[in-house]
């Protein structure tokens, strides 16, 4: 039923004028979304239980929700010169986010995705390397200091594993 909201919202954001809106409106939740997840992170809201710092959102959908957040800021970060100091730092924020605390292994590959496609819509061919580059960079160095990163692909690799077993494990439903 979520997809049938596409279909109504294509009319209205046929003006780049109502597509601005939309996209300041998203960036807002996303803002009231990390906020609200670092003082979730820290146990200030006591509706979410102690250290989840997924809010308002299930993990899948909270990553999810980061990588096109982080996605839409490197466009701004480009295209607004006067504030891009504002837009890397909250790139910033949302990848650390992504890979540091969130444990929704599907964000990963969803932000990989679209950095990919931010790459080559900026670059061309070149955008590939420099993709393939920085996503490496960017993966070692959260596998080799995020344990929450970590953790998640040592999951997906023993899923896997024990897939060839038995296929009711998370990565074996999905294969």
């Amino acid at each position: 039923d979520k997809f049938l909201l596409a279909i109504l919202f294509i009319p209205l954001f046929t003006e780049e004028r109502w597509r601005n809106y939309a996209v300041r409106a998203f960036i807002a939740a996303i803002l009231v979304m990390l906020v609200s997840s670092y003082l979730a992170g820290y146990a200030w809201f006591p509706f979410v239980s102690k250290g989840s710092v997924e809010v308002f959102k299930d993990s899948i959908a909270f990553n999810f929700l980061m990588a096109f957040a982080a996605y839409l800021c490197m466009f701004k970060g480009v295209a607004d010169r006067r504030y891009r100091w504002l837009w890397v730092t909250f790139l910033l924020v949302i990848v650390y986010t992504i890979l540091f605390r969130s444990i929704g292994r599907s964000g990963y590959f969803v932000f990989v995705a679209l950095m990919g496609l931010f790459f080559i819509q900026k670059l061309g061919c070149r955008g590939v390397i420099l993709m393939v580059i920085s996503t490496a960079l960017l993966f070692g160095l959260a596998y080799k200091f995020s344990p929450v990163f970590k953790g998640r692909n040592v999951a997906i690799v023993n899923d896997i594993k024990v897939y060839r077993q038995n296929d009711s494990t998370s990565v074996g439903l999905r294969i």
